[in-house]
């Protein structure tokens, strides 16, 4: 394999699968079926803001809840579709419509249950898709699904792992996914899905997109489940990207248009994509998602710059490691912890409260190591030329109180200089986005104020091992 791979326009690959997934619609606003197109809706509505179609988005969602809405339950695909309109109806802020479908299938679930056989109604729930939209439902979390759901889920998943699910990348995706959403796997059974994947990203024909969308949306969970294995995870984030560049580059290759009779059975259509290896709408929609993801940077990164990321992040995870342990041993790991929470939300509000947080860090930072009753610090001076004032909520003063004791403030100039900066960043951020309501802080402010605050935090600890000050000396 070329270790120098090209640089990929993702952007542009968006652009053209995006499109691609428009021209197979069956008619206005649908596709081959009602599964197909809640997962249409579902996937679009995911993208960000500039890659979103409202009037596609507004054609699904009035198919589903107008003339080519489920009646009833008759087939297994019925099922699934039922709960991925429901996913697709709730992000599209439809909350009636997915609740109404949720409630359809549910009933049809517990009615379900009552026969006695497991055989005679497993064909309902032998499909991955069922499995992946009821999974996809259950995480969402907001509207419950029935507990006969979940038993048949958990029935379910148990039977597809015991019959070589591994063995096809569409199957994998969907029920690997599942899986991971729906239990709490041992870091075993997350080893043995993640070689899964590897074995399965030794093919890059078009059955490889499932695979990619699995990995793209699932690795992070797997590497942080199985990160004790250092040597077997870092070679699969190589493979991962090298994967995914030879998937893009292999796109133009695959079979892509749509090519279906819709006077064909369902099942005929499905046999007939799976002989002639066409890309179905599903895969095409995964690949969707895999290019808007990372359409933001436009490109498919090389191995040269994987590796000079890896080497960064390998001496961010060693800092990290540090401060979070000196953190940890004074009580405020979870207070940085719902920092991070704030800044990986999607919600631009949630961006202001993680600068926020950054204060509230060192408020409390503040509080644990300078642990005087004194009111005043004699030996710094106000703008007044009055002993500073260690109020409680006074945090700046009290820090800067504890580093003149320590005796770094006059002379680790850069100590000084970082604290300064970090005070007037969290105070403009404070200052414009506080209840007079001018504007929230934009993401990158807050990841500006979060990194910063985290390098503050690094140098004060290196410096003083965060030694706690009960007494000033005079």
């Amino acid at each position: 394999m070329n270790n120098a791979l090209d640089s990929l326009d993702l952007r542009a690959l968006h652009d053209q699968v995006h499109a691609l997934v428009l021209s197979r619609r069956r008619d206005v606003g649908f596709w081959e079926g009602p599964f197909e197109t809640a997962w249409v809706g579902y996937v679009f509505s995911r993208h960000a803001p500039e890659n979103q179609s409202p009037h596609v988005l507004n054609s699904i969602k009035g198919e589903l809840l107008g003339d080519k809405r489920i009646q009833s339950i008759a087939k297994p695909y019925d099922l699934a579709a039922c709960y991925m309109a429901a996913a697709f109806l709730k992000r599209a802020g439809s909350t009636d419509g997915s609740v109404e479908y949720i409630q359809m299938a549910n009933a049809f679930a517990d009615t379900l249950a009552g026969v006695p056989n497991w055989d005679d109604r497993f064909h309902f729930y032998s499909t991955p898709e069922y499995v992946y939209a009821a999974a996809l439902i259950a995480h969402q979390g907001s509207v419950p699904v029935s507990s006969a759901v979940f038993a048949a889920l958990e029935r379910a998943l148990d039977q597809f792992v015991s019959s070589g699910w591994h063995a096809n990348p569409y199957v994998f995706a969907l029920v690997g996914t599942a899986s991971l959403w729906l239990r709490d796997l041992s870091e075993a059974e997350c080893l043995n899905m993640a070689k899964f994947a590897d074995l399965l990203m030794d093919s890059a024909d078009e059955s490889g997109l499932a695979t990619l969308w699995f990995m793209e949306e699932n690795w992070e969970t797997l590497r942080h489940k199985i990160s004790r294995d250092e040597e077997f995870v870092a070679t699969l984030d190589s493979k991962f990207v090298e994967y995914r560049t030879r998937m893009i580059r292999a796109y133009p290759s695959f079979s892509l248009e749509p090519l279906f009779d819709f006077s064909l059975t369902e099942s005929q259509r499905l046999e007939h994509v799976a002989e002639e290896r066409i890309v179905s709408t599903i895969e095409l929609l995964m690949l969707d998602e895999v290019a808007e993801k990372h359409s933001i940077s436009s490109v498919v990164v090389t191995r040269a710059e994987w590796d000079r990321r890896e080497a960064i992040t390998t001496l961010l995870d060693g800092y990290r490691a540090r401060v979070d342990a000196a953190l940890r041993a004074i009580g405020l790991e979870a207070n940085l912890s719902a920092v991070y929470d704030n800044l990986s939300s999607d919600n631009p509000a949630n961006w202001s409260l993680a600068a926020f947080g950054c204060r509230q860090v060192l408020y409390e930072l503040a509080d644990r190591l300078l642990q005087v009753p004194d009111k005043e610090y004699p030996h710094l001076k106000d703008k007044d030329h009055k002993p500073i004032s260690l109020a409680k909520d006074r945090e700046k003063n009290r820090l800067q109180a504890y580093l003149h004791q320590l005796g770094f403030w006059r002379d680790k100039e850069l100590v000084k200089a970082h604290f300064d900066y970090l005070d007037s960043l969290m105070r403009k951020l404070i200052d414009e986005a506080s209840a007079t309501g001018k504007r929230n802080a934009t993401y990158d402010e807050a990841v500006a104020c979060v990194l910063n605050t985290y390098l503050f935090l690094g140098e004060l600890e290196r410096l003083t091992k965060f030694e706690i000050v009960t007494d000033i000396k005079q």
